[in-house]
């Protein structure tokens, strides 16, 4: 029975760490290109395009830290928390590579987000986002090297990433409801 199990558990995990890269990468998708639009109004003619361009390094953070908006460090940390799972599951899937390399990737990635944004009106491009993400994405490389280091199998911390994922989920779950059925 233990054989059975144990010949079974790798490809689970995999189809389970690849339903939380679907999931994840859903929720990034929202929260960065559909937080103030509508899917289905982008290529609306009735919806008037603001396309606001920031390419200034950390003037807009400098900016929302200085007019002290409610939810400014929330919002900048957010630009790193948000691709801290990207640089993990880039470097769970494609492990041959250099941390600058991987740098360059998430860079691209989070650079080709904000000219969307910015050609489609949907939100603001700013060049502080890209440097956040970039920190945010590096960081997730580091992590899932850090663990693979400590744990000496790549198989570990894969395990300890699902484990991460499902107690985030179980959070994210129990916030939820408790939100709901304060409404």
């Amino acid at each position: 029975m233990k054989y059975q199990i144990s010949k079974f558990y790798p490809k689970l995990r995999q189809i389970l760490l690849y339903l939380f890269l679907i999931a994840y990468l859903y929720f990034l998708v929202h929260i960065l290109l559909f937080k103030n639009v509508a899917i289905t109004d982008v290529f609306s003619v009735s919806r008037i395009i603001d396309r606001p361009l920031e390419l200034i390094p950390f003037k807009s953070s400098l900016d929302i830290l200085t007019n002290g908006r409610g939810f400014a460090m929330i919002e900048l940390l957010g630009n790193i928390i948000f691709f801290v799972p990207l640089g993990i599951y880039l470097k769970m899937f494609k492990v041959k590579e250099t941390l600058l390399k991987y740098a360059y990737l998430i860079f691209a990635i989070s650079l080709s987000v904000e000219v969307i944004q910015f050609t489609f009106g949907l939100g603001v491009a700013d060049i502080d986002d890209v440097i956040l993400n970039t920190i945010g994405g590096v960081l997730g490389v580091f992590i899932f090297m850090q663990l693979e280091s400590k744990l000496k199998s790549e198989s570990k911390s894969k395990t300890v990433i699902l484990i991460g994922w499902l107690v985030i989920a179980v959070l994210v779950l129990y916030v939820s409801s408790r939100f709901i059925i304060r409404l």
